[in-house]
């Protein structure tokens, strides 16, 4: 009797299971979904960076201008109370500030759009700064041309470069920025986790914005300690100091706006 009443038992817990799973599915569909964009603007001391234009006082005094910023985003989770209603909204995204060169377009920032999110109040999100280990393992092979990852792998790495950063300082005060600043930042330990909480509320068929911003002046300062840019100009991941010192700043650099 026992042998014949387990399966049974346990197509009732399956059934019960999926109808749960369904309710919830319709309930959502009751009450509709809406669109988080997040808008991400690059900075310096708050400022919005235009690519080639804008100068700005290094902590040693030298004059640095910024000329080519990415950065990859991945695992970009809605965060819940219970696990299971923690979702992932968006897998990856590129951004990349190559056309920010002028105050109109470092202004408005680059956007992303997360589509079909629950109507009602959320505790906020978790932001991968970087690629996740899984996704890093993956080469552009594996994606379509027009993929954000179909690009800016490193063979040599075995890696995807998660993040650019180079300009030029003038280390003579003469106004001729003679210094060349290359800063490319891979390999797995280079992934990080952004919780953002901050509470939004997504409505019907509407979008929701919010604002971030990732401020290169405390990317390059640490312990309130700037880099020697001097001393170490250029890193391709291989000095651990310089990586490190990037690496772990990428989550403080990071921080919501007003706007």
């Amino acid at each position: 009797m026992k042998n014949r009443m387990l399966p049974f038992l346990l197509m009732l817990v399956v059934a019960s299971s999926i109808a749960i799973f369904a309710a919830c599915n319709q309930e959502d569909d009751e009450l509709g979904t809406g669109t988080l964009a997040l808008n991400f603007k690059l900075t310096y001391d708050g400022d919005p960076i235009s690519m080639y234009e804008d100068r700005y006082e290094y902590a040693d005094g030298t004059s640095i201008f910024f000329d080519r910023f990415n950065l990859f985003l991945s695992n970009i989770t809605l965060l819940e109370n219970t696990p299971d209603q923690q979702r992932v909204l968006k897998d990856v995204a590129f951004l990349d500030y190559a056309q920010t060169q002028d105050e109109t377009t470092a202004q408005e920032g680059i956007t992303i759009e997360l589509t079909d999110i629950p109507v009602g109040n959320h505790e906020g999100l978790n932001i991968g700064l970087g690629l996740t280990p899984e996704l890093n393992a993956t080469t552009p092979a594996d994606y379509s041309t027009n993929h954000p990852m179909a690009n800016n792998y490193w063979e040599q790495w075995n890696s995807y470069i998660s993040m650019v950063v180079e300009g030029k300082a003038d280390t003579t005060g003469n106004g001729m920025h003679d210094l060349v600043l290359t800063y490319h930042i891979g390999k797995d330990p280079s992934y990080a986790d952004y919780p953002l909480k901050k509470n939004f509320e997504i409505k019907s068929d509407e979008m929701t914005t919010m604002y971030l911003e990732f401020d290169l002046k405390k990317l390059f300062t640490k312990d309130g300690e700037p880099l020697d840019i001097r001393k170490y100009p250029i890193d391709h991941s291989s000095n651990e100091y310089v990586y490190d010192f990037i690496r772990l700043n990428m989550v403080e650099a990071m921080s919501v706006s007003a706007e």
